[in-house]
């Protein structure tokens, strides 16, 4: 079975990369919806609007789609209910949001954003998936790069960090995460090897170029674990070496923080912060935070509905706007933001879904393992990392939305 596979991963990854451009007209359809999902800063210069249009252009692919085959998409509404859940509990939210209207069609549109993710699905294989964010990406990295060297007065904010196009250095450098994750695996699979490396290192330049600590924690985080998937693909006798090389080496990381904290007085948490330019509010997300717990406590057990706290935020959230001089419009915390949004509901909808992507991708890794298998577990455990300081999940039009739901349901 092992070798069945191998060799199936042998012939996909020994195709021309004109392959990349599916044949079919359904198959362009789906590489349009991916493109216009994971590609947001590349049309920030010509017009915000044209970002709306795109994802407008993207649910009608996505809604005349389902109409021609709705089969597929209900069985993968079947493999997976709970990512069907999440946009029928923001549709059902408009009942108890202040803005029926305006729930019910930012519910909508997050029915079309995972449904995006089925028809993803249904197109295109891991491999073309990986293929097609890398080289969307890649096209994203060079504009910024081009960008912030010609024009830096447009592509450099105030603060001297790079953003190109992206609204923010946050978002350009979570777009950069999502290069770099996609290009390890290309260099795992040997394809395009020179341009992923090339790709790989244009891209941790520009997250350090965003002098933004999040993206840079979150990948360092979530490639850790490569050594023990490559070697578990490997063999048995490599996996075994591996992770008992990675057990003592966190054994003697655990025992020198424990000194550390016990005799030293050292504040790892402070110090670690520090060196990327953090305190501990994490650039005032605590505030935000705080927030978001004062509107939980007001509404526990169903919240305000799918992004009903944002149609008329209460007093405390403009003074945090104006002194952020910023319009705020998520809390930076993807647990408080559903908690807020439908209570305990949200909360569990939220868990069960992440849960649910974990298992089916590391199912897949250890069923069939090849090194195309790592990229599903990397999407999920860097999305899982972004919801403590993001807002990826349950919203809609997210690229990482659309991103982690093919990662837990794509086939290879």
């Amino acid at each position: 079975m092992t070798s069945k596979s191998s060799s199936s991963t042998h012939d996909l990854l020994s195709r021309p990369i004109l392959d990349l451009v599916p044949l079919g007209a359904f198959k362009q359809a789906s590489l349009i919806v991916f493109l216009l999902a994971v590609s947001g800063g590349l049309w920030q210069f010509v017009d915000i609007r044209a970002e709306k249009l795109g994802w407008i252009a993207a649910d009608a692919t996505v809604f005349v789609q389902f109409l021609r085959r709705p089969g597929e998409f209900i069985d993968l509404c079947r493999r997976a209910p709970i990512f069907a859940l999440w946009p029928l509990l923001a549709c059902l939210s408009a009942t108890w949001s202040p803005d029926f209207g305006f729930t019910l069609y930012q519910g909508v549109q997050l029915w079309l954003t995972v449904f995006a993710s089925f028809l993803i699905c249904i197109e295109m294989r891991l491999q073309k998936v990986i293929e097609a964010v890398f080289v969307a990406m890649t096209i994203a990295a060079v504009i910024v790069f081009v960008t912030c060297v010609l024009r830096p007065d447009l592509g450099i904010d105030d603060a001297n960090c790079w953003r190109g196009g992206f609204t923010t250095k946050n978002v350009m450098g979570d777009a950069m995460v999502l290069l770099v994750i996609s290009a390890a695996c290309l260099i795992l699979c040997r394809r395009w090897m020179l341009i992923a490396a090339a790709s790989m290192c244009l891209g941790l330049f520009l997250i350090l170029m965003s002098r933004s600590a999040t993206p840079l924690l979150s990948l360092i985080l979530t490639l850790a674990p490569i050594p023990i998937m490559a070697a578990y693909i490997l063999g048995r006798r490599k996996f075994m070496a591996t992770t008992g090389i990675g057990l003592i080496l966190a054994s003697v990381a655990a025992a020198i923080i424990f000194i550390a904290r016990e005799y030293a007085n050292v504040n790892l948490i402070d110090d670690v912060l520090a060196m990327v330019g953090k305190e501990r509010t994490l650039t005032g997300r605590t505030v935000l935070w705080a927030l978001a717990d004062e509107a939980i406590r007001h509404n526990p057990w169903y919240g305000m509905g799918f992004k009903g706290y944002w149609v008329n935020p209460p007093a405390g959230m403009l003074e945090v706007r104006k002194a952020f001089g910023a319009d705020l419009f998520f809390f930076h915390n993807n647990y408080l933001e559903v908690a807020v949004a439908y209570g305990i509901m949200g909360s569990a909808a939220l868990i069960i879904g992440i849960a649910s992507a974990f298992w089916l991708s590391l199912v897949r890794l250890l069923r069939q393992p090849s090194m195309l298998s790592i990229w599903p577990l990397l999407i999920v455990i860097q999305v899982l990392i972004q919801t403590f300081v993001q807002y990826p999940l349950m919203v809609n039009h997210s690229p990482w939305q659309v991103i982690f739901v093919v990662a837990a349901l794509v086939r290879i």
